[in-house]
């Protein structure tokens, strides 16, 4: 995949130190090896955190685990990044596979899609920005709700001493 090169300055113009120089030139290597790997770490994170996730829902899931609240708002917590994990795995399914891409200007074109197509991919978009960011904010805060909780209870114990 050939990389975007955007000239975009890291460091003010007309700064000539080497120590400038030197941070810009590991910054630029590190960028260049990054872009090469980029969607494969994503196809794999996104493919471990749905195998994951659905491990921990299958355990978390017996009955006698759904005893303790602790556990419910830890699978509720794995089945929002499920969904997270699900539609970003449909849309790497969309974007990436079956269709012709081709990279012009810093960005992949669709050259055989028509009004309609590109009209349902657009609707699909916004669908899957919606769900993902309902998805990823609701298990950030059934995370933080079950610190709270956490909290709470060990402060409670502590009193009872």
């Amino acid at each position: 995949m050939p990389t975007c090169f955007q000239p975009t300055y890291l460091l003010p113009p007309h700064n000539n130190s080497t120590f400038s120089f030197e941070v810009v030139q590991i910054l630029e290597a590190i960028n260049d090896f990054y872009s090469s790997i980029r969607l494969h770490v994503f196809y794999s994170l996104t493919l471990m955190s749905f195998v994951l996730n659905f491990a921990i829902l299958i355990v978390l899931s017996h009955k006698q685990m759904r005893k303790l609240g602790v556990n419910v708002m830890m699978m509720s917590i794995a089945f929002c990044d499920f969904g997270c994990a699900l539609f970003a795995g449909i849309h790497l399914v969309l974007e990436h596979i079956g269709r012709r891409l081709e990279y012009v200007n810093c960005m992949y074109v669709r050259f055989s899609m028509s009004i309609e197509e590109s009209w349902h991919f657009a609707i699909f978009l916004v669908i899957y920005d919606y769900l993902t960011i309902g998805f990823h904010s609701s298990s950030i805060f059934l995370g933080v709700g079950m610190a709270l909780c956490r909290i709470m209870s060990l402060n409670l114990s502590n009193k009872n001493r």
